[in-house]
């Protein structure tokens, strides 16, 4: 289950292990809807860095603050949910990326190994931690195309509700669902990730298959 990346919205180590053992290899943290505080989180996400396990983390609302701090605990992403419009996106997601891409603090810490970062260490640290846009907003929605292409949002990760979107009465079915995905990134390959799953093409979008008929168009490919 290299491809598979499950959804934790606990910070139940146990379970984390029993997952690594049963084959999952990435994980992703609810942070949103789930109950990690910061001291647990700063913990898990030790841990999963030790156990050598890629982890995104769905922050708890699209602020600066919630975005630098997943970032410096060590996540190696985040996924940031309510994006309004284009311009939202932007001033929002800008805190995901060091200058001169964006406007990240730097603190140090376990991200530069508690070291003096090296003269690259921004650029190689913005290529490296990845930011996901949520699309669940008319607004968002609306802008797809022009959030997609900001220079601090790696991918997109349409929620649940985009499907039923007054706006989006006209994806009647998964086929016009899946129009919807290739006109924002055309001739993508398909990865699992937790309950979802990701497309991955210049900028990956992360789609989840909240309903059976949502799936039935999407293949898994190794990330």
């Amino acid at each position: 289950m290299e491809n598979i990346a499950l959804w934790m919205s606990q910070p139940h180590f146990g379970y984390l292990e029993i997952a690594k053992t049963c084959g999952f290899t990435s994980f992703v943290l609810e942070l949103e809807h789930g109950t990690f505080d910061l001291g647990t989180l700063d913990q898990f996400l030790a841990f999963t860095k030790a156990q050598g396990l890629p982890t995104l983390t769905k922050v708890l609302a699209p602020t600066t603050e919630a975005i630098q701090q997943v970032l410096d605990f060590g996540t190696d992403g985040v996924i940031v949910p309510h994006i309004l419009g284009v311009e939202h996106a932007r001033e929002v997601t800008k805190a995901a990326k060091y200058p001169l891409t964006g406007t990240r603090s730097y603190a140090g810490g376990r991200v530069f190994g508690y070291s003096r970062p090296a003269s690259d260490a921004f650029e190689k640290e913005n290529k490296r931690t990845k930011c996901y846009a949520m699309i669940e907003t008319a607004e968002s929605l609306a802008d797809v195309e022009e959030i997609i292409a900001l220079d601090t949002v790696d991918g997109l990760f349409p929620g649940p509700l985009i499907w039923h979107l007054p706006v989006v009465a006209v994806l009647m079915n998964s086929m016009m669902r899946t129009k919807l995905i290739c006109a924002v990134a055309p001739k993508l390959p398909v990865m699992r990730a937790s309950h979802g799953l990701c497309l991955h093409g210049q900028k990956p979008s992360a789609v989840l298959p909240w309903m059976k008929a949502h799936q039935c168009w999407l293949l898994p490919h190794k990330i």
